[in-house]
């Protein structure tokens, strides 16, 4: 489609100890660790970053000249749960539980220039 981003050049990476690492989860059914879907006319777009940690960093490459990094925190529920509390884009503070108008929705828009 015109206008948009081939989905075969978005790769993402963990970042880890300040190592890039790909993510390739080759026996999923997201194997290059994202889904991408429609929902209410808008495109979403779903990382699978490494959440071993309460706090996790990752890098989405849209293409090989636009990067992105992206963080989020968690904190520990209970024994198997994990709710996000904090997400982090570029740097910048764009979604935080405390303070968020959709404390039960956590999402954000991104809008990316061609």
């Amino acid at each position: 489609t015109q206008n948009s981003y081939n989905t075969k050049n978005i790769k993402l990476y963990n970042l880890m100890d300040g190592e890039e690492i790909l993510i390739n989860y080759p026996n999923s059914d997201s194997p290059n660790g994202y889904l991408i879907f429609e929902k209410d006319g808008l495109n979403l777009f779903r990382p699978y970053f490494n959440e071993s940690n309460l706090e996790i960093s990752g890098i989405i490459e849209w293409n090989p000249n636009k990067r992105d990094e992206i963080s989020s925190e968690m904190v520990q529920q209970s024994e198997n749960v994990k709710r996000l509390v904090k997400i982090k884009y570029n740097g910048e503070i764009i979604w935080d539980e405390e303070t968020a108008t959709n404390p039960g929705i956590r999402y954000f828009q991104i809008v990316i220039s061609l």
